[in-house]
């Protein structure tokens, strides 16, 4: 009788391995589309979707369960490679907007938006630890998503530094209304025609950061519309909540009405 050292060096039985974990992968894609509440409630998810300005359809996104499935990954850095059994799934990713180097030349560049209909499943960008997401609904199904990634404490004047020295707190409110100028000059930038936008949602991470918590921002085509979610799970990734999260009207005279909770 083969042992199971021998079974697991056997190609037929290699084969019906990758068979099971990529049927696991689709389940797990199914799941979260079905019920993204319940299953963001049991499965800690961890997107990358790189550094960069333009949001982009790749419809050949990775997407994978770890082995114990007991974690779910998506985005560019799930490989073949390090994962040979996921799954791919036309996704759309925003990249982090970087606040140094190149990357500032196009950090307030105008978002793109996408139309419902052209194909995504998912909607991701990378996890945040102090970055301000915003997801913008412009009217007949046209939607943008773009992450801006906070300064560092140096780049702030000598007064708002010497206030970060001694309350963290005040370290983050600062940071986070910085975030929310540099939002604002990204949405007017998007705008065609002076059009504002319908809805709106603004995720702020800076005191969950604070806190020692990630934020995980999703988004999930279902019920034909987008619906985002976020999840926040600690720093040493012991223990996470789900909030979904309500695109909400946009009023030019009180944009943000935000989310650091």
């Amino acid at each position: 009788m083969a042992t199971l050292a021998q079974l697991q060096q056997n190609p037929l039985f290699q084969r019906q391995q990758a068979r099971n974990a990529a049927g696991a992968n689709q389940n797990a894609l199914n799941a979260l589309r079905t019920n993204p509440q319940h299953f963001l409630s049991n499965i800690p998810v961890t997107c990358s979707a790189g550094a960069g300005h333009v949001t982009a359809l790749n419809m050949n996104c990775g997407f994978s369960l770890n082995t114990a499935q007991t974690e779910l990954k998506i985005g560019i850095n799930v490989s073949a490679v390090g994962y040979p059994n996921r799954i791919t799934v036309p996704i759309l990713e925003s990249p982090t907007r970087g606040s140094a180097g190149p990357q500032l030349a196009t950090r307030l560049a105008p978002a793109q938006r996408f139309a419902l209909g052209a194909g995504a499943q998912l909607w991701i960008t990378d996890q945040q630890s102090g970055c301000t997401v915003i997801a913008l609904d412009w009217g007949g199904n046209q939607y943008s998503l773009f992450h801006l990634l906070p300064y560092q404490n140096a780049d702030f004047g000598r007064m708002a530094r010497a206030v970060f020295a001694v309350s963290s707190s005040a370290r983050s409110g600062i940071k986070n209304s910085s975030l929310r100028t540099e939002s604002t000059q990204v949405v007017n930038a998007s705008m065609i025609g002076g059009a504002q936008p319908q809805r709106y949602i603004m995720l702020q991470s800076q005191h969950n950061a604070r806190r020692g918590q990630y934020m995980q921002v999703l988004g999930v085509n279902r019920n034909g519309g987008w619906e985002f979610y976020r999840q926040m799970q600690g720093f040493n990734g012991v223990g996470f909540t789900v909030i979904s999260v309500e695109l909400a009207p946009w009023r030019p005279w009180n944009e943000y009405f935000y989310h650091d909770l």
